[in-house]
């Protein structure tokens, strides 16, 4: 007689009740009996209501594969398919795994085996199909009665992850959800930070005498500012606790009043404002800079020694330019191209719309290449658990689609930019003309929201280089004659000893 190992699976928490190991094992055996298998072992794996228990799972097949290998056992026996994997994919892989080693696999519930023809086999498929539908109900509908739960009966569904004054606390008359239950001492620590910044405490001051205390910080071994700064900030500290965007109204007894806490607000905000750290400068091409090297160029203040330089500056190569002379410049060029509006009209009027329905259907096209290539892997990737590639062919035709799929995405992303290239270009002429007659005087008035919006819409282009700093655009700013000088190197300002 054949003998067979039974694989069971159920879940944790409260669902026990329902189609447990029990009843799953009665039907198992009821089955083998009928085929004349013995079972010799049985494997348990306990998971939750919504995740798979991949390691123990695994561990469990590999169990299975050493006794056939040592004592012979031929069978593994699952009381019905979605006892084996809720996807497809796992689903065939590691039926094709069990088929590799020489194992038989069978199913109790829909009676089915893969020594059966391929008609029944394929009804194998539509079950599988159905227990991944099921568990993605599942998934469903524990989020949807979590969101009930907590807009019905104000509590948190599950843990939240926790907030220094409180405790989490289940609820005691149902099952599932709690609240959270103040720690007076740490409302009082709460209540303490509240006074000093009333004092005009320093959050460096605060976290300071944090650390020379006794009170353990929520993390780690030392208090911070940020840490004692997000506390305060969390509206649950002022009975506006949430959970999935939902009210949840006495779920965290407050500590500070409506108007304790806007004051709070209000204190934080003008210490992140007046602090040095935070006093930075106006870099209005930023985005808009790049070096030679390739690399993003960005606003930079530096001092050394008794001199502050504000400059943007290359962080790879140390390429800079000085901020004030390199936005000068900047307003020179637009303001020269600025000046004869009827040109610029003239100008923007002249230049060819590109037609978007070729590349849209090349995009379309493109789409139905790259789902064309995605079956393919899939297929590739189920005729390997199944055993008819080796694993040097599977290697290789996996290999050769990756490529060309590869190719296809960096293609489509070209594409991609094009269309949307080609879309901008018509609102932003549009707006351009718009423009043409105002936007002289206003940036002769310096107006640096009409810079920005101005530089973002042109799709202004500056280069840093060695010999001088090349300007481009959706209008010729390279054909005015303005002198531009050539930016430096950090390297060279430390070798001078500046």
């Amino acid at each position: 007689m054949e003998t067979g190992i039974i694989l069971l699976r159920e879940s944790a928490e409260n669902l026990l009740e329902g189609y447990g190991s029990a009843i799953q094992e009665s039907e198992a055996r009821s089955w083998a009996e009928k085929k004349q298998i013995q079972p010799v072992g049985t494997e348990l794996i306990v998971e939750t209501g919504r995740t798979w228990n991949r390691e123990r799972f695994e561990a469990a097949i590999d169990q299975c594969i050493q006794r056939h290998k040592s004592e012979r056992v031929n069978w593994v026996i699952f009381p019905r398919v979605d006892r084996d994997a809720r996807k497809q994919i796992p689903f065939w892989y590691y039926i094709g795994l069990l088929d590799r080693e020489g194992m038989k696999v069978g199913f109790a519930r829909e009676d089915t085996t893969t020594q059966d023809p391929p008609e029944k086999l394929f009804m194998l498929s539509l079950h599988a199909y159905k227990a991944e539908a099921d568990g993605n109900t599942i998934v469903t509908n524990l989020w949807n009665g979590k969101l009930r739960r907590a807009k019905e009966e104000g509590r948190f569904p599950s843990w939240d992850g926790g907030l220094w004054p409180y405790q989490y606390v289940y609820s005691r008359k149902r099952k599932g959800g709690g609240v959270r239950e103040l720690i007076p001492e740490r409302a009082e620590w709460c209540r303490k930070w509240y006074e000093w910044l009333r004092q005009g405490m320093k959050g460096n001051e605060m976290a300071e005498k944090m650390n020379q205390s006794l009170v353990p910080p929520p993390r780690g071994k030392r208090w911070w500012r940020r840490t004692i700064f997000s506390i305060l900030r969390n509206p649950g500290l002022r009975d506006k606790a949430t959970w999935a965007g939902i009210p949840l109204t006495g779920a965290s007894p407050a500590i500070f009043t409506e108007e304790e806490g806007r004051e709070i607000d209000y204190i934080l905000k003008d210490n992140l404002e007046k602090a040095k750290r935070n006093s930075k400068e106006y870099y209005e091409l930023s985005q808009h800079v790049f070096c030679e090297c390739g690399a993003k160029v960005w606003g930079e203040r530096n001092k050394i020694h008794t001199h502050i330089y504000i400059r943007y500056v290359c962080p790879q190569c140390g390429r800079y330019v000085d901020k004030v002379y390199l936005e000068a410049l900047t307003r020179t060029k637009l303001l020269s191209a600025f000046a004869d509006p009827d040109k610029l009209k003239t100008y923007l009027n002249g230049q060819e719309r590109d037609d978007t329905d070729l590349i849209k259907a090349r995009l379309i096209d493109m789409d139905k290449q790259i789902d064309r290539r995605l079956t393919v892997l899939h297929n590739l990737r189920r005729q390997h658990a199944w055993g008819d590639l080796t694993d040097d062919e599977y290697q290789g035709e996996r290999d050769k689609v990756k490529n060309d799929l590869a190719k296809l995405q960096q293609d489509r992303e070209e594409l991609q930019k094009s269309f949307e290239t080609t879309i901008d270009m018509e609102r932003d002429a549009k707006i351009l003309d718009r423009l043409a007659d105002q936007i002289g005087e206003r940036l002769a008035l310096n107006d640096g929201e009409a810079l920005r919006r101005l530089y973002d819409t042109l799709k202004l282009k500056i280069t840093l280089t060695a010999k001088a700093i090349p300007f481009s655009s959706r209008i010729p700013l390279e054909e005015l004659d303005v002198v531009e000088a050539s930016s430096q190197r950090y390297s060279r300002l430390m070798t001078s000893g500046m």
